[in-house]
C-alpha cells in the first residue's frame, strides 16, 4: 500500500495565537490525513527555503542562497549552503502590516510593528486617514533597510531592534543569490519600478509597494537576484515534502496508549556529531529546537530529534549522547 498526506500548516502572525494549534489540528481531522505543524519564525524560513527551490538551488549549483520569505506580518530568511542550513533571520516585515482601502485610498488598519516603525521614522500613518504615498515609501523602505541590517548581523538602528524577531546570525550573511518567496515575495519579479498608489494597494495592503522598496533596496543590491521555481505557495510545499523513515532493530516501550504519535516534527540540529561532547550536542539540539518556537522559551509541541546514526556505539557513547539530549 502507500501512504499520501498533504500538509495544513499555520504560519506567521498566526502561529503566535493562542488557539493555533487546536485549529490546524481541527482542519486536519475536517479534512482527513494531513501533516499538521504550527510554525515559528525560524522554521518557517526553513519551510519556505525548502519548498521554494533555495535549498537545491545551493545544493546542485554550489551556491550560497539566501531565501527571504516575505509574507503578510513577518520576513522569514534562511542560508543554505550545500542544501543544508547555516543561518536564519527574522523580522517584522510584511506586506499586511498596513492595510489600505484601494477604492477610497484610506487606511484601514496599522498593526504595532508598523505603528512602531512609522514613529521611529517620524512619519504619520494612521486608520482612518488619507494614504500618504510618501509616509508609506518612507515606512517600506525603511522595514527593507533595517532588514538588510538584520541580515547583516546586526541590530544597531531603533528600527532593527524594533522589526526583529529573535536575534540576528551571529555573524553577517555571506550569499551568493538572494530569492524572495511569500504572497509579498512574487510580487517583487512583477514590476521594475515604482507603480501608483492604486496599483500597490490593489491587494487591500502595501505588499507591492515593500516589494518594489526590497528590489531596489540593500539586500538586492548586495546579492545577486534570482527567482525562485516556487514563490508564494513556498511554506506549505515544504511542509510537504519531505520524507520520515523510522527503523530499528530493537524497539520496546512499556507504557501502552503512547503510539502511534501523529504530527510530530522532527528537527535535524546543524552540525550534531553525536561523537561530541555532551556538552556541544546540547547547544546544537537547542538550535534546532528554535526553530519550533512560536514565542517565549522551547517549542510549543513535542520535537523529535534527528541525528546520524552510530552502527555500533559502546555505551560509554549511547550514555554521552543520552546526556546532550537531555
Amino acid at each position: 500500500g502507500s501512504i499520501d498526506s498533504g500538509a495544513v500548516i499555520i504560519t506567521g502572525e498566526s502561529a503566535r495565537r493562542e488557539n493555533a494549534r487546536a485549529v490546524v489540528e481541527r482542519l486536519s481531522g475536517d479534512a482527513g490525513r494531513f501533516v499538521v505543524a504550527t510554525a515559528g519564525p525560524q522554521l518557517e524560513a526553513i519551510l519556505a527555503g525548502r519548498g521554494s527551490g533555495a535549498a537545491a538551488l545551493s545544493r546542485e549549483q554550489n551556491l550560497r542562497v539566501l531565501n527571504l520569505d516575505v509574507g503578510g506580518g513577518t520576513t522569514n530568511g534562511a542560508l543554505f549552503v550545500g542544501g543544508e542550513v547555516e543561518a536564519t533571520v527574522c523580522a517584522h516585515v510584511g506586506g499586511r502590516l498596513v492595510r489600505v482601502d484601494p477604492d477610497t485610498a484610506r487606511i484601514t488598519g496599522v498593526s504595532p510593528p508598523a505603528r512602531r516603525a512609522a514613529e521611529i521614522l517620524g512619519v504619520r500613518i494612521e486608520p482612518g486617514q488619507p494614504a500618504n504615498p510618501e509616509a508609506l515609501w518612507t515606512l517600506c523602505t525603511g522595514m527593507a533597510e533595517a532588514l538588510h541590517e538584520l541580515i547583516g548581523g546586526r541590530a544597531e538602528s531603533e528600527l532593527s531592534r524594533a522589526l526583529a524577531i529573535g536575534p540576528p546570525p551571529p555573524s553577517p550573511v555571506r550569499a551568493d543569490v538572494v530569492t524572495f518567496s511569500g504572497g509579498t515575495g512574487r510580487e517583487l519579479y512583477a514590476a521594475a519600478e515604482r507603480r501608483s498608489l492604486k496599483e500597490v494597494t490593489r491587494y487591500g495592503d502595501i505588499g507591492p509597494m515593500l516589494a518594489d522598496a526590497l528590489r531596489l533596496g540593500p539586500t538586492c543590491r548586495a546579492f545577486a537576484l534570482r527567482e525562485p521555481p516556487e514563490t508564494v505557495y513556498a511554506t506549505v510545499i515544504g511542509a510537504g515534502m519531505d520524507v520520515l523513515e523510522l527503523s530499528g532493530s530493537t524497539i520496546f516501550l512499556h507504557a501502552e496508549g503512547l503510539l502511534p504519535l501523529h504530527n510530530v516534527p522532527m528537527v535535524r540540529p546543524p552540525n550534531l556529531d553525536p561523537l561530541a561532547p555532551a556538552e556541544a550536542i546540547a547547544a546544537s539540539v537547542r538550535r534546532g529546537l528554535a526553530w519550533f518556537e512560536t514565542g517565549g522559551d522551547g517549542p510549543d509541541q513535542p520535537v523529535a530529534v534527528a541525528f546520524p546514526g552510530l552502527p555500533h556505539p559502546r555505551f560509554e557513547q549511547v550514555r554521552n549522547l543520552a546526556a546532550g539530549l537531555a
